[in-house]
């Protein structure tokens, strides 16, 4: 709550990381569980993204109270940011890794 409100220094002493360290993991395989049993195929490494995404929330939860670029962001946004890169590195890695099955399988 004091997150949202903007007293982001009250979050810190209320806040307790270790159930919120749980939480990414938790959600991000609800969501790549979600994704597997829709309609359609399945691509192969699709759950990269997804653990990339959990790993790089709960890296920026343990970040949070460090200040970045003199900000303090707390343990609710910042790891909510960290999401962005984390599903961007997980979607890279899968992609290369296809190119590269790919590649050895053609030679």
């Amino acid at each position: 709550m004091y997150s949202f409100l903007g007293k982001i220094t009250d979050t810190y002493g209320t806040v307790n990381y270790q159930w919120l360290m749980l939480y990414p993991w938790v959600y991000m395989d609800a969501m790549y569980d979600a994704y597997k049993f829709s309609e359609g195929t399945n691509p192969p490494l699709s759950f990269l993204p997804f653990a990339f995404g959990a790993y790089f929330v709960t890296i920026g939860l343990m970040y949070s109270p460090n200040l970045i670029f003199g900000i303090s962001f707390g343990p609710i946004l910042l790891p909510m940011l960290s999401l962005i890169p984390g599903l961007a590195i997980g979607l890279f890695i899968r992609y290369m890794l296809l190119k590269y099955k790919k590649y050895n399988s053609s030679h």
